[in-house]
């Protein structure tokens, strides 16, 4: 028994990875197929893999690299949406595993630590079916460098600083900007602590480290005539992702509510002096982190977004909490053996939980209407009847327009699941969102429009989806002709 609780030790991470995995894994064959961010996330990486040029193909408008990693694993594993979940549960366990890997950092005892990360899975797991997850991956690249942060300065300490940086700007650039904000506060107040001559040496090697990959990166943008898309689509059209895609509701209020405790948690161990100094020392790290994360919800706030944005926030004040009750106020009420045991039977209750509800959801998926098919990419991946029948439908008239040989394009943000399946891509006017559209914006989009063949056949989905063009539906609706509807679709004749 002690060799096998050795064992458990010495792999402690490699468990909890395949723990996240696990209890995550009712995702991979039971969510139902859907039309949003699964979905869009999934075809820029499919047609990535299939020949398409990031930004000059591709309207993506953040930096692109979750789309390298996904299309490396489709080239290895194949390019279809199972592998696609696999890769997203893949993020969501490396991430599980660099916030347990943060709490003994921090020196959380084990136990507590799995608790602890438990809770935050807990808290994410939502969010994984959502499948943007790029949020996950650039919080992989936060958490590392905050990590870095309260390592001893060194020479390979200050290049990997700058490597992370650089992998957080691949992977979200506004992200990334939020971060070096945050390194420079935590730098002007630990300006007493490391001295200028060594901090200077610090920032040098950072920028070497940041420097070199994006050169080979903007080279490859050459290489492609791929820098002015790269451009126009992950900054110059920022500007209008910000500005008319705003939504905010009561998430904000909570979310405001939440920072403010937690910060003022922060100041609180920082200044009473009875708390330990390595405690007051990491608080004062995170404090700029947690603070700028209020931006990481900007500009749609809701759930998904609120729950990354509170991720460090709640790391810190879970170390806080710990910090003055576990190893305070709870040592003199319990004995620590009792309050280990507490917290090993809840980790067992939540275990037995995660896995029956894996089991019933799968046996009640199977139970249903939905089924599995043969539609690639989508294979394997269940559909309820309607959605099937809508695909199978759409498809078809597409393939009886192509015989005719009549262009269809299907503006819509529905359009990638049919466009995948002919492999086929139209940039914009596949995923038609205000913030997608570059430097020209609407306006861009609606002259690719006006400058279709005439006679082609344009198909708008019934009822618009929020981030589409007004602008756009209102010239097809008043001056091109109607023909018909199929399924979900009116079908408009340029």
């Amino acid at each position: 028994m002690k060799n096998v609780i050795k064992r458990i030790t010495k792999h402690d991470n490699i468990l909890l990875f395949l723990y996240v995995f696990i209890s995550l894994s009712v995702y991979l064959y039971v969510i139902k197929f859907n039309f949003y961010d699964e979905l869009w996330n999934f075809s820029f990486i499919y047609k990535y893999t299939n020949g398409y040029k990031l930004y000059g193909d591709l309207n993506i408008l953040i930096t692109p690299l979750f789309h390298m990693i996904g299309k490396a694993i489709f080239y290895i594993f194949g390019d279809n949406y199972i592998v696609f979940r696999f890769y997203n549960l893949t993020i969501y366990g490396v991430l599980c595993t660099l916030i347990y890997s943060m709490f003994k950092k921090l020196k959380v005892e084990k136990i507590y630590s799995v608790f602890y990360t438990i809770i935050i899975l807990i808290i994410l797991k939502g969010n994984v079916s959502a499948g943007a997850n790029y949020n996950a991956l650039v919080m992989i690249f936060v958490i590392v460098g905050i990590m870095l942060e309260m390592n001893k300065n060194s020479k390979l300490n200050s290049l990997l600083k700058g490597l992370n940086l650089f992998c957080m700007f691949m992977t979200k650039q506004n992200v990334f900007a939020f971060f070096c904000i945050s390194l420079l506060i935590l730098y002007i107040v630990q300006i007493k602590k490391i001295s200028i001559k060594e901090r200077m040496k610090s920032i040098i090697l950072m920028f070497v480290s940041f420097f070199i990959p994006m050169a080979i990166f903007f080279g490859y943008l050459y290489i492609t005539n791929s820098v002015y898309d790269f451009i126009s689509y992950c900054f110059l059209g920022m500007n209008e992702f910000g500005f008319k895609n705003l939504r905010g509701n009561y998430y904000l209020l909570v979310y405001i509510l939440l920072l403010a405790t937690e910060v003022t948690i922060s100041i609180l161990m920082i200044k009473i002096k009875k708390i330990n100094q390595d405690v007051k020392n990491n608080n004062l790290i995170f404090m700029p982190f947690q603070i700028m994360m209020v931006f990481y919800v900007y500009p749609i706030v809701n759930t998904y977004h609120t729950k990354f944005a509170i991720l460090i926030p709640t790391i810190l004040v879970i170390y806080n909490i710990h910090n003055i009750f576990v190893n305070g106020a709870a040592k003199e009420i319990f004995k620590e053996k009792h309050l280990m045991n507490f917290i090993k039977i809840t980790i067992m209750l939540i275990t037995i939980y995660y896995f029956s509800y894996n089991i019933y959801y799968f046996v009640k998926y199977m139970n249903t209407n939905m089924r599995r098919h043969d539609i690639m990419p989508y294979s394997n991946i269940i559909m309820d009847d309607e959605t099937l029948s809508k695909i199978n439908k759409v498809c078809e008239y597409i393939e009886e327009n192509e015989k005719n040989n009549i262009d269809t394009k299907i503006i819509s943000y529905e359009a990638d699941a049919y466009m995948n399946v002919f492999k086929k891509n139209n940039k914009n006017l596949d995923l038609p969102f205000r913030g997608n559209l570059g430097k020209e914006g609407e306006k861009g989009l609606i002259k690719q429009v006006q400058n279709l063949p005439k006679g082609t056949k344009i198909l708008i989905s019934k009822e618009k989806f929020w981030q589409e063009s007004d602008m756009l539906r209102d010239i097809i609706t008043n001056e091109y002709t109607y023909i018909d509807e199929i399924t979900d679709f009116l079908i408009y004749e340029k």
